[in-house]
C-alpha cells in the first residue's frame, strides 16, 4: 500500500539530525522506479521512520513475520544500503531477545551490515 519502514538516519535532515514528520523524500525502488515519500514518522533514538509513497501500479511488499515467535539462535536477514551500496543482504543470528531500553524492547543479532 505504498508503507515503507526504513531507518530514521535515512530521512534524518542531517544539518539539524531531526526527521521531520511530512518531510519530502526520495525512493528509489529496487526496479529502479523512483517516487517521492513523505515521512510519516520518526524516532532517532530507536533509528525506524515510515514513509508513505503513491504508486498507480502495484508495489511490491514484504511479509512480516512475528518477533514473538524468535529465539536465540534462530538465523535471520539483515538487508540495507549502507554507504549507497544498494541491495546489500547479509545472515545472522539472534543473539538475545527482550532487552530493555527507554521503554523499549529490542532484539540483538550479530547482523553486520556495513562494507
Amino acid at each position: 500500500d505504498g508503507t515503507i519502514l526504513t531507518c530514521a538516519h535515512v530521512v534524518a535532515d542531517f544539518q539539524g539530525m531531526r526527521p521531520s514528520s511530512k518531510a519530502k523524500v526520495g525512493v528509489t525502488l529496487q526496479d529502479g522506479r523512483t517516487f517521492e515519500g513523505t515521512v510519516v514518522s520518526a524516532d532517532l533514538h530507536s533509528d525506524i521512520a515510515i514513509v508513505k509513497i503513491k504508486s498507480k501500479t502495484p508495489l511490491p511488499a514484504a511479509k512480516l513475520g512475528s518477533s514473538s515467535k524468535l529465539r536465540p539462535g534462530d538465523w535471520v536477514p539483515c538487508l540495507g544500503c549502507p554507504l549507497s551500496l544498494q541491495n546489500t543482504v547479509t545472515a545472522g543470528i539472534v543473539s538475545d531477545l527482550g532487552l530493555g531500553g527507554m521503554h523499549r524492547e529490542y532484539l540483538q543479532t550479530d547482523c553486520a551490515i556495513n562494507p
